[in-house]
């Protein structure tokens, strides 16, 4: 079997140049649509979508939270369901804030 690696978040900046230096076996999984992710036999799934920059100061933080806590959560319940081995999560929302932002809700996430 060939490698499979599956990748939210693979439209924004970091995405698009691990998926070229991936090449083949990248799987973009588009969240946008929908927080299901379906995942055939793979050997890995890179965590990279959510919501980090708000340039204009419109969003709630609530968004920030279903966008960036929430979807972690429901992304990685799936990946314990599948059969892949390797689960990477890269998040930028730190560049987009001052202060240090505490991550408490991630304590109670089941691999804790």
């Amino acid at each position: 079997m060939s490698s499979k690696i599956y990748i939210t978040g693979h439209t924004g900046f970091i995405g698009q140049h691990l998926s070229k230096m991936l090449r083949t076996a990248v799987v973009g999984v588009n969240l946008r649509e929908s927080d299901e992710v379906l995942l055939d036999p793979a050997d890995a799934l890179v965590h990279l979508a959510g919501k980090a920059h708000d340039v204009k100061k419109v969003s709630a933080p609530q968004e920030y939270f279903a966008g960036n806590t929430d979807l972690t959560k429901t992304v990685f319940d799936h990946f314990l369901a599948s059969e892949a081995s390797v689960f990477v999560f890269m998040s930028s929302i730190k560049s987009a804030c001052t202060k240090a932002v505490l991550a408490a809700s991630f304590y109670n996430v089941k691999f804790f």
